[in-house]
């Protein structure tokens, strides 16, 4: 049976891209690294801005997994369950 989860783009992405989204999940336990595989699929045009050529988060994102970072997880490996909420958040900086 598939679950899905609660995807939110807080700022904005190439394309006016934000808002929250349902994504279909295979089945609990899949990681993160999975996720962004099917966002990706249906959203190419920001794979660009979220991870780099070697699948590795850009320097200016962070992804949370109910309001937890990632990077202080298991990055790319923290696991989703069913109903999670999920936050891919894109730094800005400036002088």
């Amino acid at each position: 049976m598939k679950s899905s989860v609660s995807v939110t783009f807080p700022s904005m992405f190439v394309g006016g891209f934000q808002g929250t989204l349902q994504l279909e999940i295979a089945r609990d336990g899949m990681v993160v690294r999975e996720l962004l595989k099917t966002l990706f699929e249906r959203y190419p045009e920001i794979k660009s801005q979220i991870v780099d050529n070697n699948y590795r988060l850009n320097r200016f994102v962070i992804i949370c997994v109910n309001n937890n970072d990632i990077r202080f997880q298991n990055n790319l490996d923290t696991i989703i369950l069913a109903r999670d909420e999920i936050s891919i958040i894109k730094l800005i900086s400036g002088g």
